[in-house]
């Protein structure tokens, strides 16, 4: 009996090891809704021409409300999930990296699943919830601006205008701490241009937010 559990636990850690990742190998485990099962998920990445089609590199089928890819990443790698049946949604983004990658699909919002387990999901999952806030605060004068335009309530029209003055600055602060912190992370080398649109950037700090951005 002694014999069969330790050779029951040796047989395990074998596999263990087998199962461990190499240099550079990323592994992606997915959960989603069984109403996808046989499904196909398909891993593509942007493409390089404007207007072209996503370039498809791997599909996986949906068994059991899970689905895996395995691949090999030297540098991050901005990839895209798309899910069969769902094309009209926006997919769902993430980085291929060295690691264990976790998602879980939202059906209801496929591009808000949840993506964790390593450095630049990590951060990427903290813009997403940033630029949500934004876009949800943005959204809500846009439609308070549009109802007082719309009644010819000049008092009102020009209180959201001060509003939107104070939500743009309030937007270019909240994005530059954000890079300021996460000056190593893919997402932040992309958010940086957003700054540059900004009436209230400077030369001096965006000078000093780029110099700290990993080259």
């Amino acid at each position: 009996m002694k014999k069969f559990l330790l050779f029951a636990s040796v047989a395990a850690f074998a596999v263990s090891c087998n199962d461990s990742l190499k240099e550079n190998e990323f592994l992606v485990s997915g959960t989603i809704d069984t109403i996808y099962n046989g499904k196909q998920v398909f891993l593509k990445e942007a493409p390089k021409e404007r207007m072209a089609q996503p370039i498809s590199l791997d599909t996986a089928v949906v068994e059991n409300g899970k689905f895996t890819f395995r691949g090999m990443a030297e540098t991050p790698q901005e990839r895209f999930l798309f899910i069969e049946g769902e094309e009209k949604n926006a997919p769902i983004r993430f980085f291929a990296e060295e690691g264990n990658i976790t998602i879980n699909v939202n059906k209801d919002t496929i591009y808000n699943s949840t993506v964790t387990g390593t450095f630049n999901n990590e951060v990427l999952a903290k813009y997403n919830k940033l630029n949500n806030e934004v876009s949800k605060k943005g959204q809500e004068l846009s439609q308070e601006y549009t109802k007082a335009s719309q009644s010819q309530d000049a008092e009102a029209v020009k209180k959201i205008e001060e509003q939107f003055e104070a939500f743009s600055n309030e937007m270019y602060t909240k994005f530059k701490a954000f890079i300021e912190e996460n000056p190593t992370a893919e997402i932040s080398i992309q958010a940086f241009p957003s700054l540059l649109r900004s009436q209230y950037a400077t030369y001096e700090e965006l000078q000093s937010v780029f110099d700290k951005l990993s080259q």
